[in-house]
């Protein structure tokens, strides 16, 4: 029984761990970019706010809905 617990300990804490390097990077890539006109969905400012206050949740909306699309050759077009 004792193995049990503390297997599910060690997994919830990996899990807490990656949803945290997850949020820390989302909140990283939105203060990095330089243009609010790269947003699709609202500006820089409503991302760190959505960020900060729905942690997690508010990491998967970024990239699921705000994070800007990479360009397919990997520069930026003139």
């Amino acid at each position: 029984m004792e193995l049990v617990a503390g297997l599910f300990i060690l997994i919830a804490v990996g899990v807490g761990v990656a949803g945290l390097v997850f949020w820390i990077w989302a909140l990283i890539k939105v203060i990095q970019r330089p243009n609010d006109t790269d947003y699709l969905n609202g500006s820089q400012i409503i991302w760190v706010l959505c960020l900060l206050f729905l942690n997690l949740l508010g990491a998967i909306l970024y990239l699921v809905m705000g994070h800007p699309p990479r360009p397919l050759n990997g520069s930026a077009s003139s």
